[in-house]
């Protein structure tokens, strides 16, 4: 994946595509989450996200989040997921 293809996406398409990049449909997510497809599908394709409900998912796919200063490029921090 390109940089420019990371920047400036929603939260929706972020986890699109750690999806693709996993390998992983809807319903392998839900499985996985202990949730039903409709509660992933409609949390992916909703306008806004809260970040527990973001991480949560991510996490699940053995992802982290990551602060990055936009000035530097320095990594910053590891966002903890609560664990």
């Amino acid at each position: 994946m390109k940089k420019e293809e990371k920047s400036g996406v929603s939260s929706g398409k972020v986890l699109r595509m750690a999806m693709q990049e996993r390998g992983l449909t809807q319903v392998d997510l839900a499985d996985k989450m202990g949730m039903k497809q409709p509660s992933i599908s409609g949390n992916i394709n909703r306008k806004r996200m809260g970040l527990d409900v973001f991480m949560s998912i991510l996490d699940c796919m053995e992802y982290d989040v990551m602060i990055v200063d936009r000035q530097t490029g320095e990594l910053m921090w590891k966002v903890d997921n609560g664990k």
